[in-house]
């Protein structure tokens, strides 16, 4: 049971330059969930620190993002829309996202975007069904 292992996955992020957050949503049940949190930084929010702060807690960045993410682009813009013109981090977790429909999965289901001229980031993190 993945669930009872991880109380809150994704929560991690709320640790992340915590005066700055500016909405926390974390949603999480026995079959899935999401994390969406966003901040407004005062100074820059790079990729670099992004990834930086992921990675020490577990995510994995994907340093090839064309290959492969089409079932992590739907969930991504399943929630937000196309999400042209906009600066996307794709990070493996070690949870699921499944679509028994469509017999897709992927443990790539952590995103982080930075907008708003590196002002502004979104983690958004889905797991379990989809």
């Amino acid at each position: 049971m993945i669930s009872c292992s991880k109380i809150s996955p994704g929560s991690f992020w709320t640790n992340f330059r915590n005066p700055e957050m500016i909405s926390t949503e974390i949603n999480n049940g026995p079959y899935g969930g999401t994390t969406e949190i966003h901040w407004k930084g005062k100074t820059e929010i790079t990729r670099g620190e992004v990834v930086q702060f992921a990675e020490m807690n577990g995510w994995k960045f994907v340093r090839k993002p064309d290959s492969g993410l089409s079932f992590s682009n739907q969930i991504l813009e399943r929630r937000f829309g196309k999400m042209e013109n906009k600066s996307i981090q794709y990070f493996k977790s070690d949870l699921l996202t499944i679509d028994e429909d469509q017999g897709l999965e992927t443990q790539i289901n952590g995103f982080a975007i930075i907008t708003s001229q590196n002002h502004q980031l979104i983690i958004y993190h889905h797991w379990g069904d989809f």
